[in-house]
């Protein structure tokens, strides 16, 4: 491994970032906090950087390129697939309740909210243990009974006709759990699913 800096910002405050080969190029989804005056008075926003060759990056105009300053944006997974970058992101509520929303856009510019949302919603589904030899008896009685009010931090791919989802979920003040869920079908099927509607 080689250590390379992409872009320097030093008042910026930056969180969760994700990566898709795009139309032409590569793009980077970040989640800022600061400076105030890019991310807005939410807590968090996503603006974008692209690169041709996955070494030299150019941050991409924040007055232009950004998602969305007037409301809670984090943790991106941005994906580009028929035409579409789809962006997989997390909205929160009142009290900590957070869940997976799904937008698209053909340019960054103007994204589209699909009209599936969210993508997921926490619930007990979450506490399922595949293997639960690999767990002691007090992460076990952790995992039934702690406080679930997230799903938040979405990746996914392509893995033998499926998609796999990995997911947090927990209470989004520092106890969390990782999950994963599986769609029946590519991750173009699954991510096109949310808009057959639109």
């Amino acid at each position: 491994w080689e250590e390379h800096i992409i872009f320097s910002a030093p008042a910026w405050i930056i969180y969760n970032v994700s990566i898709c080969k795009g139309k032409d190029d590569y793009i980077l989804a970040i989640e800022i906090s600061h400076p105030v005056s890019i991310a807005g008075e939410h807590p968090y926003t996503i603006v974008f950087a692209h690169s041709k060759d996955l070494y030299h990056w150019e941050l991409m105009d924040t007055e232009r390129y950004i998602y969305r300053k007037d409301r809670y944006a984090a943790c991106p997974a941005i994906r580009y697939v028929g035409g579409y970058y789809y962006m997989i992101y997390l909205e929160s509520f009142v009290g900590y309740n957070s869940v997976p929303y799904i937008v698209r856009s053909m340019d960054l510019l103007e994204w589209d909210l699909a009209p599936m949302n969210p993508v997921m919603f926490y619930s007990d589904d979450d506490r399922i243990i595949e293997h639960p030899e690999f767990f002691n008896e007090e992460e076990l009685f952790d995992i039934k009974n702690s406080l679930n009010t997230n799903n938040s931090d979405v990746d996914l791919c392509d893995w033998q006709g499926k998609t796999i989802i990995l997911y947090s979920w927990g209470n989004q003040l520092g106890h969390e759990f990782l999950a994963w869920a599986e769609y029946n079908g590519s991750m173009q099927e699954f991510l096109e699913s949310f808009f057959e509607n639109a």
